[in-house]
C-alpha cells in the first residue's frame, strides 16, 4: 500500500464577529484606578467544500471530516468576556480581574464519535505588586469556577 499527505485549500471559511471595549481612569485616593471591560463574539463556519479527486471516488475517503469541522468551526469559544480594575499608586498597584470563556467543543481523537463538550468558564485573579528599582514584582492569585471538564461522553 502506498500513501501520500500534502496540504491542500480544500474548504473555504466564513469567520464573523464583533469586539466591543471600554475604559475607564480617574484619581482616587492619590492613586490611578482603571476600568477596562471587553467582550468579544466571533463565530467560524465551513461555507463550501472541494469535490473529491475521481480517484478517491468510491475509496470510502473524506476530505472534510467531523474531526475537521470541529477544529474549524467549534474548537473555540464563540464567547469571550474580561472585566478589569486596576489601583496604582507610587510603587503599588492592585489588580482584579474576572475573565468569562463560553463553552466549545473538542475532538481529541480521530473518530465520529469523539466529540467532547465542555461548558462555560469563568476565572477570577487578584494580583499585588511593587515596583522595586526597575523591576515590577507582583504576586498573582487565580481562582476558577467550575474549572474541571463537563459533558464528556
Amino acid at each position: 500500500m502506498i500513501a501520500a499527505q500534502y496540504f491542500t485549500n480544500i474548504v473555504d471559511t466564513r469567520t464573523k464577529g464583533i469586539d466591543l471595549t471600554s475604559n475607564y481612569r480617574t484619581d482616587v485616593a492619590n492613586g490611578l484606578l482603571s476600568f477596562t471591560a471587553g467582550v468579544n463574539y466571533t463565530s467560524n463556519a465551513i461555507v463550501g467544500e472541494r469535490p473529491l479527486p475521481t480517484e478517491l471516488v468510491g475509496t470510502g475517503a473524506e476530505l472534510v471530516d467531523k474531526f475537521t469541522r470541529i477544529q474549524i468551526e467549534r474548537e473555540r469559544p464563540d464567547w469571550r468576556g474580561t472585566v478589569t480594575s486596576d489601583y496604582t499608586r507610587e510603587r503599588t498597584h492592585l489588580l482584579a480581574r474576572a475573565s468569562y470563556y463560553g463553552k466549545f467543543h473538542s475532538a481529541p481523537g480521530l473518530c465520529d464519535q469523539c466529540e467532547q463538550v465542555f461548558g462555560a468558564k469563568t476565572l477570577f485573579d487578584l494580583e499585588a505588586g511593587r515596583q522595586l528599582g526597575l523591576v515590577r514584582w507582583s504576586l498573582a492569585f487565580a481562582i476558577c469556577s467550575t474549572c474541571f471538564p463537563t459533558g464528556i461522553p
